[in-house]
């Protein structure tokens, strides 16, 4: 029997079905039926539901997965900005070191050359001092030989007077 066939039959025989199955036993099939259909309706629902929950959770997992793969990928950053850091303070420390050994260079080569100033004045100074000493002497020395030459002087006027004073007397003595 089709459903065709049912429908034929049931327009001729109201209270009767096409095997002989009464309209309340026909009913509550119809309300079976119906009760089948609303429960596969709402099972439809429900499976409508699950995939959307499905569904969601997958599109979840992927913003899960998206944020693992940013999280990595910001720690990965961090990883590379901290090893720049590093190297930074690394570089920032090398360049300190190097100016300090700059200064530490230029502080020696203030002091040698403070050094060899106070040297050039000292060997300035000695020889200003040798060139006086040596001066000094001369002076000195020029000085007895005026002394010496003063006094062989006042020796020989001494000495002529002391002649003349004898060729007086000589004459005195005798008149010749």
């Amino acid at each position: 029997d089709t459903d065709g066939d049912l429908k034929n039959k049931d327009d001729d025989n109201s209270n009767l079905r096409d095997d002989g199955v009464p309209d309340e036993i026909w009913e509550e099939l119809e309300e079976s039926k119906g009760r089948e259909r609303e429960e596969a309706d709402r099972l439809s629902l429900i499976q409508d539901e699950l995939e959307e929950i499905v569904r969601q959770e997958h599109a979840r997992n992927e913003e899960i997965k998206r944020l693992k793969e940013e999280m990595k990928r910001q720690m990965e950053e961090l990883a590379r900005l901290a090893a720049e850091e590093e190297n930074t303070k690394k570089r920032e420390e090398e360049a300190r070191r190097i100016l300090e050994e700059i200064k530490r260079k230029e502080e020696l080569a203030r002091l040698k050359a403070e050094a060899e100033e106070r040297k050039r004045r000292e060997a300035e100074a000695r020889r200003i001092a040798l060139e006086l000493k040596r001066k000094e002497e001369f002076e000195r020395k020029q000085k007895e030989e005026d002394e010496m030459r003063r006094c062989l002087l006042e020796e020989e006027e001494n000495a002529i007077r002391k002649r003349e004073e004898i060729k007086r007397r000589l004459r005195r003595i005798s008149p010749c």
